[in-house]
Formats: C-alpha cells, structure tokens, sequence
C-alpha cells in the first residue's frame, strides 16, 4: 500500500479480510454526495402531494388515476408515511 506522508494523520483502511481501501485523513469523505447536496423532490411530485393532501382533508375523491390518486390511497392506508412526505414540503427554518 502506497503511504503518503503529507503531515496529515491518517486513518487506517477499513473493511473485511484487510480489504485494501484509500487512505483518507479522519472526517474526509470518499465517496457518495457532495457534503450539503440536498435530496430534491420534483415539482410535479410537490403539486401532486399538495392536491392530496387537500383532498384527502376535504373527504372528496376526486382523482381516478395517475400520481395524485396514488398518493391518495397512501394517504388512506398509510397515513403515516404519507404525512412523512408532506412534511418534506415544509420549510425548514
């Protein structure tokens, strides 16, 4: 394994059966997203959530198909994990 001597503590490679993993120095990261890339919802996901929403709070059932009508049934039977999603639209402050 190929030591770089920058000055930097270093952390040792982790993994299973000494996998040999970069070097990193602690607290860098190697891969993934950028450090605060926000996860994003489309804005046809947010209009579609929001009508539900609506919908399912007036007691109408208005939509027959597409992602409104499936957020819809969400909503019914799984009010938890649809009120999870609505939360995401609000603004965190």
């Amino acid at each position: 394994m190929n030591m770089v001597d920058d000055g930097q503590a270093r952390v040792r490679p982790s993994g299973r059966n000494g996998n040999q993993l970069p070097l990193r120095g602690p607290g860098e990261r190697i891969g993934g997203r950028q450090k605060g890339t926000p996860n994003k919802m489309s804005p046809e996901i947010k209009e579609a959530l929001m009508a539900a929403a609506v919908e399912l709070a007036r007691g109408k059932r208005v939509s027959e198909s597409g992602l409104q009508a499936v957020l819809v049934r969400l909503g019914d039977r799984y009010p938890k994990a649809f009120y999870r999603l609505l939360l995401r639209l609000l603004p965190r402050g």
